[in-house]
This record gives C-alpha cells, structure tokens and sequence, in this order.
C-alpha cells in the first residue's frame, strides 16, 4: 500500500474521496484507510464492535468484472453446470463474466445483481439478468456463461456490470447505494457467410443471394452487385435484403458478377470484402 491522499475532517458524517488515478477497466484495487488524531498519529479503526479486529485499518477491495468471449467449453462438466444453463453450449455464442467478491461490508454482500445492455448502448436490462444469493449460497462460484446466440442480429457489442448489495446486519444500516463495479463491454467475432453461387430459376431454393451474417452492426453496411463492366446492379443498406439476379427488372444471364461489401464490426472497424457469385439459373 501506498499513500494516495487525505481528506481534512469537517464534522460530517459521511467522508467521500476519489481516486483520479484508477483505471478500474484493467484492475481492481484495495484500500485502507486510517484516521488521524489532531496530534498527528495515525489511529486503527476496527469494525464496530469486534475485537478481533483491533489493529486493523478500514479496507475495501473494489468489485473488477472481465468478460471474455466463446471459451472452449467441449470439455465441461454438465453434471455440474449452472441451473441457468438449459443445453449443450458447443454451437453457442457466449460470453463469460468473471469477478471477485467486494470487501468489505460490516452487513456482508447480501447478493450481487448482473446487468447488460445489447449493442454496446447505455440500456441495460431492468431487472437483473442473474443474481447471486450470498446468503443462501455463499459458495456459488462468481462466474456467468451467457448465452448470446440469440443477438445474432445485433451489432455483437454488450456490455455488464455488477451491483452489490449490502446485507441488513450491519448496526448502522446497509449502504443504500451499494457497490458497482466496472462496465466492461466486449465484442462477438462477426460472422459472415457469403454463398459462391444461387440459382434464381424460380424453384423456391437459393433464389436471393446475400450474406448471412451474424454480429454485424446495420450502421456503415452496403452491399452492391456489379456486372464485368462495372455496372452497379444492385445496391442495399439492408443486411436482410438480397439481389435476384435481375437488373432494372430484366433476368440477367448465367455468368459471374462482382459482389462488395462492407459493415462496422462491433468495435468500429470497417470490414471490406470484395469477390465472385456465380448466377446459375
């Protein structure tokens, strides 16, 4: 530990200080703070009532959440897996959020409450998307596999955090506002698959060739279709819709055609793509 600033005692009863150094995206830190009497020694501040505590300092340990994208989980114990996970997570998209326990609470954590947003916004979900229960369940393992596959659609930007909650035994009451930890946001891999041919002949399959895509942001896409003699064809902001094989309502012949496309991945990079389709009919 290492000196980071004092605060002049006014009377009040509630002391704030803020560290301007922390980078709580990368760290979780630790601090102990001591009083100081008008004559200049330092003193020890145990917790109410608790002798074992006598020559220890006030400490807290800030919350730090990570989140990590499609870990390998092909070699998971399912015998054991979390309640909240209802199927085999080999064709799943996920993210893992890790993080530590808050220290310390003369009430303990009652529980800690998981918030996410979708498409890396400042939305997040009103009610919790998984509680832990520290009374109850102290031992649970702090750790939560969500199942994203269903945001396919979306960006592939999310973001998290935690909310702590004080327990009641505390003699002055629990802190109101609780504990939050870092927002910490990640990013799907966009997937896209692009077909090398369709066969627009009227048979109700492969009549509309586009990419599939998954995680792409509709924000910054195009997608256009041009001829060997750079003619554009065809031209969308759309990532649902397609080219029929047509241009200006005529059916074209059977031929390769230029495609070219471009979306903004979840962190903001622009994706470029340009190759062949094989109009088949």
């Amino acid at each position: 530990f290492s000196k980071i600033g004092e605060i002049p005692f006014n009377g009040s009863t509630s002391i704030y200080y803020y560290d301007q150094t922390a980078n709580i995206a990368e760290f979780s830190y630790q601090y102990r703070v001591f009083p100081v009497d008008t004559c200049g020694i330092r003193l020890h501040a145990p917790p109410y009532n608790n002798g074992t505590f006598a020559n220890d300092t006030s400490y807290a340990e800030t919350i730090f959440l990570e989140t990590k994208s499609n870990q390998d989980y092909n070699q998971i114990d399912y015998s054991s897996i979390p309640p909240y996970i209802s199927s085999s997570l080999d064709r799943e998209y996920t993210n893992t959020l890790i993080f530590n326990e808050y220290k310390e609470w003369l009430g303990k954590v009652s529980e800690y409450r998981l918030y996410r947003s979708v498409d890396g916004g400042y939305t997040y979900n009103a009610l919790p998307l998984y509680t832990w229960d520290r009374i109850n369940n102290p031992e649970e393992v702090l750790e939560y596999i969500d199942i994203v596959t269903e945001f396919g659609k979306d960006n592939g930007r999310l973001c998290y955090y935690i909310h702590a909650i004080e327990g009641n035994s505390s003699p002055y009451g629990p802190v109101i506002e609780g504990s939050y930890s870092n927002v910490s946001c990640i990013s799907q891999t966009p997937v896209i698959f692009i077909p090398s041919t369709f066969t627009p002949n009227g048979d109700g399959h492969n009549e509309v060739f586009y990419p599939i895509s998954f995680f792409v942001d509709e924000q910054g896409y195009s997608f256009a279709i041009y001829n060997r003699n750079g003619t554009e064809l065809f031209t969308t902001i759309d990532p649902k819709k397609g080219w029929d094989g047509r241009y200006l309502g005529e059916l074209l012949p059977n031929g390769n055609y230029v495609y070219h496309l471009q979306y903004i991945n979840g962190i903001g990079e622009l994706v470029e793509k340009i190759d062949l389709v094989t109009l088949i009919r």
